[in-house]
C-alpha cells in the first residue's frame, strides 16, 4: 500500500517541499538498488493487453522499478540537477584529457630524442677526439647520425642539451600518465552516473505519467498547428 502510484507521487512531492525548505547535503550515499537500473516494461504492447496475468506481473515489476528509482534518485528536479552537474564534470574531465594528451604527445617526442641523444653522445665525442675521423665515422656511422638527428630535434623544441636530464623528463611524463588515468576514471564515473540518473529520471517520469503527458501535449499542439 505504501508503493502505489499515488503514494510514490505524494512522497516525491513531499520530498521536494522538504528539500526546498530544509536543504541538506547527504553525508553518506544510500545503498544501491538493482531495480533502479532497470527500464520500465512497456505494458501497452499487445502481449500484455491480451494476458491479464502477464499484465499484472509487469505492473508489479514497474512498481518496484519506479519505487527503487524514486528511493535512490529522489525528486525529478534533483535528478535533473544531478545529471547537469555530472555532465559538467564529465565535460571538464574530457577537455582536460584532450589537453593533457596534446602535451604528452610533445613530451613523448622530446623524451624519445633525449634518450636517443644520450645513448649516442659518446660516439659523437669519440668521433671528435678520433685521430682518424673517417675511419671512426665508418665504424659508428649509424650512432653518429642518430646523435646528430636527436640534437637537431631537441634544438627545435628549444631544449638545451647541456642541461639535459632524461630521468627528470621521464618522471614528469610518468606523472602525466598517472594524471591522465585519474582524469579518465573521473570521466567514466561521471558518464556512468549520468546514465544511471537519466534512467531513474525516465522511470519516475514515465511511471507517474509526466513524460507521457508531455508527449501528448506536444502531439496535441502539433495537431492544432496543422489545423490552422
Amino acid at each position: 500500500m505504501g508503493y502505489t502510484k499515488e503514494a510514490i507521487k505524494e512522497r516525491i512531492e513531499k520530498r521536494v517541499k522538504v528539500q526546498e525548505k530544509f536543504p541538506v547535503k547527504k553525508k553518506f550515499p544510500f545503498p544501491k538498488r538493482p531495480d533502479a537500473k532497470r527500464t520500465l516494461i512497456d505494458t501497452d504492447k499487445e502481449k500484455f493487453q491480451d494476458n491479464g496475468a502477464l499484465k499484472h506481473w509487469a505492473d508489479i515489476q514497474n512498481l518496484k522499478i519506479a519505487a527503487a528509482s524514486y528511493a535512490e534518485g529522489g525528486s525529478v528536479e534533483g535528478l535533473k540537477q544531478k545529471i547537469s552537474e555530472r555532465n559538467a564534470v564529465a565535460k571538464a574531465a574530457r577537455s582536460a584529457i584532450v589537453d593533457l594528451e596534446h602535451e604528452m604527445k610533445d613530451k613523448a617526442e622530446i623524451l624519445k630524442y633525449a634518450k636517443q641523444y644520450m645513448a649516442n653522445r659518446k660516439y659523437q665525442r669519440g668521433y671528435e677526439k678520433a685521430k682518424d675521423q673517417d675511419a671512426y665515422f665508418r665504424s659508428h656511422e649509424t650512432q653518429i647520425i642518430l646523435f646528430g638527428g636527436a640534437e637537431n630535434m631537441l634544438k627545435r623544441y628549444g631544449i638545451k642539451t647541456a642541461s639535459l636530464d632524461v630521468e627528470k623528463m621521464q618522471a614528469e611524463y610518468d606523472a602525466m600518465t598517472v594524471q591522465k588515468a585519474k582524469l579518465k576514471k573521473t570521466y567514466q564515473t561521471a558518464e556512468k552516473e549520468v546514465a544511471e540518473a537519466d534512467k531513474q529520471l525516465k522511470n519516475i517520469k514515465q511511471y507517474l505519467g509526466i513524460e507521457k503527458d508531455g508527449q501528448e501535449a506536444i502531439k496535441k499542439h502539433k495537431k492544432q498547428d496543422i489545423s490552422l
